[in-house]
């Protein structure tokens, strides 16, 4: 696809492109979004994160870079439910105040906050309790336990 293309359809919507080399474009609006608009899947990313989103046009892939991250508490489902109550049977203290925690009070945190660069993966998620979680927000921990 010609990048030309894709940079006047991202500045008709106030987000900038720019050309990374080998099909790669960040589309930088709210949330940098790596696209590749020349893969078979046509797929997109959002920086900090393992999510794809794949068969992207131009146009979705800018909307997607207009996109607040969610920074509200998220609903537990399933798979997220299953990953506490591992990280709880491996280790049932806050990792920041040691506290002891159940189910019902733990909450999973990101040790480096998306917001920083941080990935979403099991290396950077940690269990909190809820106080700690709230106190530390989206900073940089202060130190490592």
């Amino acid at each position: 696809m010609d990048f030309n293309h894709i940079k006047k359809i991202a500045e008709r919507f106030g987000i900038q492109a720019e050309l990374k080399g080998f099909g790669h474009v960040h589309l930088k609006g709210i949330v940098l979004v790596n696209y590749y608009p020349d893969s078979r899947r046509q797929s997109a990313y959002i920086a900090g994160t393992n999510r794809a989103f794949h068969g992207m046009t131009v146009e979705t892939a800018v909307m997607l870079a207009m996109q607040p991250r969610s920074t509200g508490v998220k609903e537990e489902r399933g798979n997220q439910t299953r990953a506490k109550r591992r990280m709880l049977r491996r280790d049932a203290r806050c990792y920041y105040c040691k506290r002891e925690l159940r189910a019902s009070t733990a909450t999973v945190d990101h040790r480096i906050p998306l917001s920083g660069g941080g990935l979403d993966n099991n290396n950077n998620r940690v269990l909190a309790c809820a106080d700690c979680n709230r106190a530390k927000a989206d900073s940089m921990p202060k130190t490592a336990p």
